[in-house]
Order: structure tokens, then C-alpha cells, then sequence
């Protein structure tokens, strides 16, 4: 096996002085990530202030074959059931999956019909305190029409 000649690329000590033969470089200049934006199939890219635009990261996404059957463990979190069936993994527009809609608020994971029960369940406490206060008033107003 011969060993390469890495005289012409490497850096070494010449009299004292360090010297770097290849000063040509193939990257660009170090950057801070400025911004970054998602785009629709999922895909992370960061924005630096040196100009530059790199593809950082795709975001995974999830399918299951009875999403009825996922367990909720609260606010938009839920957990895999043996009912749910188990994870299909896969990315944004790529077999079956949806596209990705970056910055927007997803509607879907309110349970109206729990709203609606806390609504009415609030409205009837506030109707019977309402009818409470009403029926001491009438109490205090007989009492004084006695007094008097």
C-alpha cells in the first residue's frame, strides 16, 4: 500500500511559522439561522444571514387505520391503542398522506359537545343562584312590610 503525498494539502510547521498549502476553500462563510418556514410537504429550511438556504429537517408524520381508537391524554395529545392499530409513519404528500399547512390553527380538536354540556351545566347554576337571590329578596321585602 503506498501512503499519499499530503504535502500538497496539509498544514505544517515551517521554521517557526505555521503554513497552509491549499487555501482554497469549497463551503461559505459561517451563518447565523436567521428565520425558517415550512413548506407543504413538510420540509424544515433555515433561513442564515449569510445568505445561505439549507433543508434542515421533514417533519414525520403518523396515519392510523382507526383514528376513533386513539387514546386521548389531553389537548391535541393522543397515544396509540391496541384498538387505533399501530403507527403508519410517512411524510407530507407521499403515499396518502396530506401536505402540511404551516402557521395555521387547527379547528378540529375542540369536543363540541363537551363545550356545549359545561355551557348548559353553567347557565343552570347561574339560573338557580339567580332564583336563590330572588327568593331572599322577597324575603327581606316581607320582612320589612311587616316591620313597617
Amino acid at each position: 500500500m503506498t501512503s499519499p503525498n499530503r504535502e500538497s494539502t496539509a498544514s505544517f510547521l515551517k521554521q517557526g511559522k505555521s503554513v497552509v498549502q491549499n487555501s482554497d476553500a469549497d463551503g461559505y462563510a459561517a451563518g447565523i439561522l436567521s428565520t425558517y418556514q415550512i413548506d407543504e410537504n413538510g420540509i424544515v429550511s433555515g433561513f442564515y444571514d449569510n445568505g445561505e438556504t439549507l433543508a434542515l429537517w421533514q417533519l414525520l408524520l403518523c396515519d392510523f387505520d382507526n383514528p376513533q381508537g386513539l387514546h386521548r391524554e389531553g389537548g391535541n395529545l393522543f397515544s396509540e391503542t391496541k384498538e387505533s392499530g399501530k403507527a403508519r409513519q410517512g411524510v407530507a404528500n407521499d403515499d396518502g398522506f396530506g401536505s402540511t399547512n404551516a402557521y395555521h390553527v387547527e379547528q378540529s380538536n375542540v369536543d363540541m359537545s363537551r363545550e356545549f354540556v359545561q355551557m348548559i351545566t353553567t347557565q343552570r347554576g347561574f339560573q338557580a343562584n339567580s332564583k336563590g337571590i330572588t327568593t331572599v329578596d322577597a324575603m327581606l321585602e316581607t320582612i320589612i312590610g311587616m316591620k313597617r
